[in-house]
């Protein structure tokens, strides 16, 4: 094989991998995005008023309960204040 066939062939490969990597960033971004519309369908079936402070600290916890993941003691700190 001469230096421009493989040279071909090496684009022709890079070109198959950045296909592959698009179409499976796209199928998690649309994966990511329905999740996220679920949640806030949900917020909305339970009344949460995300214009008020009270409803976006709910709907933080909430995801971040949703997710696994641990809130920061200065979070918690700042939603220990709001009357529900």
């Amino acid at each position: 094989m001469n230096v421009i066939q493989r040279a071909r062939q090496e684009i022709m490969e890079l070109q198959r991998r950045r296909a592959a990597k698009n179409r499976l960033d796209k199928l998690t971004s649309t994966e990511d995005q329905v999740e996220v519309e679920l949640f806030l369908d949900d917020l909305a079936a339970e009344g949460i008023d995300l214009k008020s402070p009270v409803g976006v600290a709910i709907a933080m916890r909430a995801w971040a309960l949703k997710k696994g993941e641990q809130l920061h003691d200065e979070m918690e700190r700042d939603h220990d204040g709001l009357t529900f």
